[in-house]
């Protein structure tokens, strides 16, 4: 009977693809899929051990008021991953448990009047990485910014391994970077593998922010904290330039696994 059983699923099989008819493939054991809220992605569990899903709350420049930009965007869906330390990182007590984030951010508000007006700095960061996108001109200088959806009270000191990706889905551009408020010495405990994309219906941005590492860190800088200016540019630049040096898969996650992330992001069906 097992022969049969066997003999019977093939032939299943080879009908469905002779068909037209597309069979879902199984996931391979070393990958989760995160559904949630109308969105679904697969992340690799050699770097995440667990997510959750949320939805965070509409936040316009009217009701920010005075305070800070923080967070000034339409309603959101959020994947949130629990990043695994890399195994030159996991006796230190410095290691990062801040999580990674994934946001679908809707590029249409119906609860808002006047778009622009109600998120003035998402918009003008979308602005910004469509000219980017368009033009495929996303070199840019040190202590000079790249398209980040919240950009705290920073400065991206670093741009390493910039590169457009597309997939079936969206389109965005990646990016490595640190966002300091005062010159200090790049480690592992500061950085960040970044993507800020639009989907190709144009409905949602998408921005990925991942803590990302590389065993070569630090970079020691003696003194940097009171260097002069032309000091602080030269080592930054040295620094990103090192970064772009070394091999993709050195990096803890890959940038492999990165492409793989965002080329399974999608809507779920």
């Amino acid at each position: 009977m097992s022969v049969l059983r066997s003999i019977c699923k093939v032939s299943s099989l080879v009908l469905l693809a002779h068909s037209g008819l597309v069979v879902a493939q199984p996931l391979p054991s070393d990958r989760i899929q995160a559904t949630g809220h109308g969105f679904t992605l697969i992340y690799n569990k050699a770097y995440y051990s667990g997510h959750s899903v949320q939805v965070e709350p509409r936040l316009t420049h009217e009701e920010n008021g005075t305070d800070f930009p923080d967070g000034i965007a339409p309603e959101r869906t959020k994947f949130s991953l629990v990043p695994i330390a890399p195994a030159f990182l996991k006796a230190s007590p410095k290691w990062r448990h801040d999580g990674a984030s994934i946001r679908f951010i809707p590029l249409k508000d119906r609860t808002v009047k006047d778009y622009a007006a109600a998120y003035p700095y998402f918009y003008k960061n979308r602005q910004s990485l469509e000219t980017i996108l368009k033009t495929k001109n996303f070199k840019v200088s040190v202590n000079h910014d790249l398209p980040d959806w919240n950009q705290g009270d920073c400065i991206q000191s670093i741009h390493a391994k910039a590169a457009i990706i597309e997939t079936p889905w969206c389109v965005g551009l990646q990016y490595i970077s640190t966002c300091l408020q005062e010159a200090t010495q790049l480690d592992n405990d500061r950085l960040y593998y970044k993507f800020e994309g639009i989907s190709r219906d144009q409905r949602f941005y998408i921005s990925i922010e991942v803590p990302i590492t590389h065993a070569s860190l630090p970079l020691p800088a003696p003194g940097l904290e009171s260097a002069a200016s032309p000091i602080v540019e030269s080592y930054f630049t040295r620094a990103e330039q090192t970064l772009n040096k070394y091999s993709d898969n050195s990096f803890f996650p890959t940038l492999q696994s990165f492409t793989e992330l965002i080329q399974s992001l999608k809507t779920a069906k």
